[in-house]
């Protein structure tokens, strides 16, 4: 018989929420005037139709901590429009990592077209690769070294992981798919830092000019473009 076990309780996504943790990025948050440029780092978990894009952005500050500034969230967004969304954040962090695993594979390549290999990589998830991210995620949250929003919609996500063990003792970790995704805000936190251990000391610059999300983290849904019909997955 499996054994599953939640991967992070509540209490422990409670412990690492901060008033200094944000959804929604403004453009005062990424200004760079009167201050040294933020250090971000950026995870990207793709999906299309059935899953959600997640892009999480952090911001390691002075005193070493690691800062939510941004859950940027897509819903059914064409890859083209998500490429242009996304492309900003990608150019502005430190270092990006981002699923590159069946859909992803496309968008990561057109990302990645505009950086090199020391800025960005793209990982293709495996059991071993998922166990290695989200072990590594939890030993963080435990030292209490990344600040979270304090917001229901990361606690039901976080919360939903479970770390499932079988009778052979094969370790897996998988979360039950429901309309609003399938812990892709775990795996996009996961990714961001990973990226913040691939370049901790790097530094760029503040989000380019961009139409950024604001309110109670609101869904980009797909627009009337050029693009709407293409990319047919």
């Amino acid at each position: 018989m499996e054994h599953s076990s939640q991967v992070f309780p509540a209490e422990l996504i409670k412990g690492c929420e901060s008033a200094d943790a944000s959804l929604d990025a403004t453009l005062d948050q990424f200004s760079t005037a009167g201050r040294l440029r933020p250090v971000l780092f950026l995870g990207i978990d793709i999906g299309r139709k059935r899953d959600l894009t997640v892009a999480w952005t952090l911001e390691r500050t002075h005193t070493g901590a690691l800062i939510t500034r941004e859950v940027l969230v897509l819903d059914r967004v064409s890859f083209p429009e998500q490429e242009a969304i996304l492309l900003p954040r990608v150019m502005a962090a430190a270092y990006t990592a981002i699923d590159a695993t069946g859909i992803g594979g496309p968008v990561s390549e057109h990302l990645a077209a505009a950086l090199d290999d020391t800025r960005l990589e793209a990982v293709t998830f495996t059991a071993d690769r998922k166990r290695e991210l989200f072990e590594r995620l939890k030993k963080a949250l435990q030292a209490r070294a990344i600040q979270l929003p304090a917001a229901a919609v990361i606690r039901d996500d976080l919360g939903s992981l479970q770390r499932i063990v079988s009778p052979a003792g094969v370790i897996r970790y998988a979360a039950a798919r429901t309309a609003d995704g399938h812990a892709d805000r775990s795996t996009a936190l996961a990714l961001a830092l990973h990226a913040s251990h691939r370049n901790p000391s790097a530094g760029c610059g503040a989000f380019a000019a961009h139409r950024l999300p604001t309110g109670l983290n609101s869904r980009h849904r797909p627009t009337l473009t050029r693009y709407r019909a293409a990319w047919s997955r």
